[in-house]
Formats: C-alpha cells, structure tokens, sequence
C-alpha cells in the first residue's frame, strides 16, 4: 500500500491559493504545491527529497509537520542548482578526533522539521550528535571519519528542501537587531496614535455630557480614524 500522500488540496501555501490546488486537481507528495499534469511530484527535487524521507522511514513527517501561509514551501532544489559552500575547511577536531560545525539552516517551519533533520542526520553511522534550534536557526552537527564527510552531510540536508550555510553568530544577532528596531518603530507609532485616538475619544465623552454638537463629534471620530488607519498599517506590519 502507498504511504499517505502529504498535505491536501486546501492546505495554505505562499506560492499557490486553495482555488489554484484544486484546479491543478494533484498535490506534489513532497511540498503539495501543484503538479503539472498528472504528476505525482512538481519536480525532479521534490521526488527526490519524497524518496529521502520514505526510503528512511520517516514518512510521518508529512503528517506532523504545519504550514504557514506566509513561509515559503519547502521545495527542494534541483541537484545542479543547490549551491552549498564547502565546509570542510571550517570543521574544527577535537582531542578524541571527533569533528563538529555549526550551520545554518533556512526554511523551517515547525517542529516536524527538526525531527526530520535530526532523524535524517541520525541514520548516519558516522553522525554522534545533531540538534536543530528551531529558535537561532542553528545545526550542531557532530561526526567521526574525515572533516570533507561535512560537505555530504550538509547536502543531505539541502535535498530536503532547506537552505544550509555557515553558521554566523553575527550576523544572525545583526538581523535580530534590526528586527527589534522595527518592532520598536512599530510600538512607538502605534502608542503615540493609541494615546492622542483616547484623548480625542475623552473629549467625545465629555461632548456628551456638555452638548457637543453632531457635527464636532463626527469631525473628533474623522480625526480618530486618520491617526488609526496609518498606524494600523504601519505597526500591524514591521
């Protein structure tokens, strides 16, 4: 019997809407974006990347894993146009001759991701220690043998689907400092339109009570909603 085929036609994708699913009528195995035709896979990765999981018996996977609208599928890329640095030269040994690195990894979306790459990394021999923090983004990857033997491990990795590169602390802290300053703009905008829409919203109160005429209220609910709109677009986004 077939494994479950992953994912359905009505599941939430960034790259195609439920209506786009069902009129393709066939889901790809693997990242269940639309297939051309009748095919069972959208391309030559994601077949690949499907007989990665099935082959190791973890196709539970499909089942665990959730997919957010607003991150990319997981589609691998082809063979030929994965570009992954080599890594060998950034292995570090250590006294028992256990070589470690640090990399990585972009495109994932849940939990299921890391079990699937730990698991993957794990059915190596040679592997003694892989742990994906979902929240740095950050393999640790340990392995006896050759120091090159981290190229091959990487690109198992980026079969699945996922983007794979050297682990680097600062540039990670740098994007998480310009996230923070956005969210800070977003949190000022917002407080300074949230404190003057109440203080208008005070005089509306206190209108009712002194016979504030019709017009003057309408004009402080215009006011109101001309600070709230720029703020809802600018904060509800940063």
């Amino acid at each position: 019997m077939d494994p479950p085929r992953p994912g359905s036609l009505t599941a939430p994708h960034q790259d195609a809407a439920p209506a786009a699913l069902e009129a393709a009528g066939v889901a790809c195995r693997h990242c269940a974006l639309p297939c051309p035709g009748s095919a069972e896979f959208c391309c030559p990765g994601c077949e690949t990347a499907y007989a990665i999981v099935t082959g190791q018996g973890l196709e539970s996977y499909y089942d665990r894993r959730s997919l957010a609208p607003d991150v990319r599928a997981l589609r691998p890329d082809g063979a030929g146009e994965r570009e992954i640095p080599d890594l060998e030269a950034l292995a570090r040994q250590d006294r028992r001759g256990v070589w470690s690195i640090d990399l990585m990894i972009d495109g994932l979306h849940c939990a299921a991701c890391v079990w699937l790459i730990e698991s993957v990394l794990a059915r190596d021999p040679a592997v003694t220690w892989a742990r994906v923090n979902v929240t740095t983004r950050r393999l640790r990857l340990s392995w006896t043998g050759a120091a090159s033997h981290a190229n091959d491990l990487a690109e198992r990795v980026a079969a699945l689907g996922y983007r794979v590169a050297p682990f680097d602390a600062a540039a990670l802290d740098s994007a998480a400092a310009q996230h923070d300053r956005q969210l800070f703009r977003a949190l000022a905008v917002t407080g300074f339109a949230a404190s003057n829409i109440m203080l208008l919203s005070v005089a509306v109160w206190a209108g009712a009570v002194q016979d504030m005429g019709p017009a003057t209220r309408g004009l402080m609910h215009w006011i109101s909603a001309l600070i709230a709109v720029p703020a809802v677009l600018y904060g509800g986004r940063p």
